[in-house]
């Protein structure tokens, strides 16, 4: 995948000299503006046009910048593994509820049992002292018998709710997974120069279309060589052709 950037470097150094600007020179300038970057890199460097303005001499010229194969297949390796931490925890999660579904379930049977089953008062008919008496005994032993049940079931949902948070905690968050374009456009990034940051904000732009629109988040991972094309203003110090 290549793409043609437009990117224009007027520079000024001082001193004077007989020679041109060469090929080497730009490579020497490219080199230093690149050189802190640590997954990119220029290459095919080439000297277009130049003439002299002055006391100045300008070069028009063309470079790529490439990605480093071996440092993105390492990011794809934690991408993949990434996928099927989150696949597992997806499981997991289901898991988890299905389990608290069930449990829930059971909780409802066994309110409803003591509900309905519970001994219960006739409002229309009057109690002796007796039979008012008889009657809570009998709410008390059906107490007894149920509830016991009930809290037993209310406890293990609220355990399993807690296990499964506790599982959650000090997890490491799946940066590639939950946020894959501006992850990758940080691995290009990575290492580079304020300058060199924002041009390289929109660099993987085809990729996003691309993994938008086959709905294939992998498509961002596919290695961008930029085509650019510069124009830079040089003088020849003591030191030789040098751009500021």
């Amino acid at each position: 995948m290549k793409k043609l950037v437009g990117l224009c470097l007027a520079l000024l150094v001082s001193g004077c000299g007989d020679s041109v600007p060469d090929e080497g020179d730009l490579k020497k300038f490219l080199g230093e503006s690149f050189g802190t970057c640590s997954n990119i890199k220029v290459a095919n460097v080439k000297k277009i046009n130049g003439y002299p303005e002055e006391q100045y001499y300008k070069v028009e010229y063309s470079y790529e910048i490439k990605a480093d194969a071996a440092g993105m297949k390492k990011l794809i390796e934690q991408y993949e593994r990434e996928v099927v931490t989150a696949q597992n925890w997806d499981k997991e999660r289901a898991a988890h509820e299905e389990h608290n579904s069930i449990m829930h379930e059971e909780l409802n049977v066994l309110r409803n049992a003591y509900i309905n089953g519970a001994p219960k008062r006739d409002i229309s008919v009057r109690l002796s002292n007796a039979e008012e008496a008889e009657l809570w005994k009998r709410r008390e032993a059906w107490d007894a018998q149920h509830l016991p049940a009930i809290e037993q079931k209310k406890k293990a949902i609220d355990d399993a709710v807690k296990a499964q948070w506790q599982g959650q905690q000090g997890r490491e968050p799946l940066r590639l997974v939950s946020n894959t374009a501006s992850s990758v456009e940080a691995w290009y990034r990575e290492g580079c120069g304020p300058n060199i940051q924002r041009f390289t904000n929109g660099i993987i732009q085809d990729q996003r279309v691309a993994a938008e629109q086959s709905n294939d988040q992998t498509k961002l991972f596919e290695l961008s060589e930029i085509g650019m094309q510069g124009v830079i203003t040089m003088r020849k110090t003591e030191n030789g052709w040098q751009a500021l």
